[in-house]
């Protein structure tokens, strides 16, 4: 019998819903921190803590890049200079940018079907960003390497004080010696028509920058939700699990710390781990609650009730 007390839930699954990102999890993944993709392989989010080295090469050559967020509309006065001075400066569509791509756990994704590797923030960024590269590779045209790029720490070239969604790893840029920036008409009528059916298998969450109301940047696509909006895990969900297949049983995990530890648990009674990001607590806490489980967080005298530490 666990020996457990109640502790105040900074919230439940039913609180928390519209105020996290939850994204569609098994009790493995919430044991394990390893979170399939499909089509990809599975990242462990430990492994994001530690230096990544990138097998790829930044574009130095400024002609190449996209205009990145260039939608026509000036930002009110002053949000350049607070953005610039920010202790977490973020990109226009609100995550925040580095130029260490662990920091803001960007990783190296092969597109399914290619040798493209493009690198992309990890989560439900890289399953959707992914998706379209791996769809416009099989929909509108081939990818081409060199061409296609990710990350790059810089600022918005058509939008100089402003950051680019490149600099948090929430934009790509695909075959882009055949479509530059500022150029527009490079794709044939039927290619648009194939880029709408895969914006809107990504449910609105992602633009293209066709769509821009001034400088055209045909290669460029970008997430285009707060990194809080829960259309952006819904999007993901429907991409990596659109039947709904994923059954495993959460409602026997064990959320827990000990008194006067900060440190907080999750485990099953076999094999426990530490929680250390509020987000993926929140997450695993949605999950636990939806599938019928206590997803308080509990207080124990011996961590051990939980499991052995993975």
């Amino acid at each position: 019998m666990r020996e457990v007390e109640e502790l105040p839930q900074a919230g439940c699954g039913c609180e928390v819903e519209a105020a996290v990102r939850p994204s569609r999890m098994s009790r493995r993944a919430a044991l394990t921190g390893v979170f399939a993709v499909a089509g990809m392989v599975a990242v462990p989010r430990s492994a994001l803590a530690a230096p990544v080295e990138l097998p790829f090469v930044l574009v130095t050559d400024e002609r190449a890049w996209g205009a990145d967020g260039d939608t026509g509309v000036e930002p009110p006065a002053g949000v350049r200079a607070a953005s610039a001075a920010a202790v977490t400066p973020t990109s226009p569509n609100g995550f925040p940018v580095s130029a260490s791509a662990a920091a803001i756990r960007v990783v190296a994704a092969t597109v399914p079907g290619t040798s493209v590797r493009l690198p992309v923030r990890s989560g439900e960024v890289t399953t959707l960003l992914i998706h379209v590269a791996r769809r416009f590779h099989q929909a509108v045209e081939p990818l081409v390497v060199p061409g296609c790029w990710g990350w790059a720490y810089r600022q918005n070239v058509n939008s100089p004080g402003t950051w680019s969604n490149h600099a948090s790893g929430t934009a790509i840029d695909l075959n882009a010696p055949r479509h530059p920036n500022g150029s527009a008409n490079t794709f044939t009528r039927a290619q648009v028509a194939a880029i709408r059916v895969i914006l809107d298998e990504c449910r609105g969450v992602v633009r293209w920058g066709g769509d821009y109301a001034r400088t055209k940047d045909e290669m460029h696509f970008e997430i285009n939700v707060q990194p809080s909006d829960p259309r952006l895990v819904g999007a993901a969900i429907n991409i990596r699990d659109p039947q709904g297949r994923n059954d495993d049983a959460m409602r026997n995990l064990l959320i827990a710390k000990k008194a006067n530890s900060r440190e907080i648990w999750v485990g099953d009674g076999m094999q426990r781990r530490l929680i250390s990001d509020p987000v993926e607590l929140a997450n695993i806490q949605y999950w636990v609650a939806l599938r019928g489980g206590d997803a308080a967080v509990r207080q124990v005298n011996d961590l051990r009730l939980l499991g052995k530490v993975i």
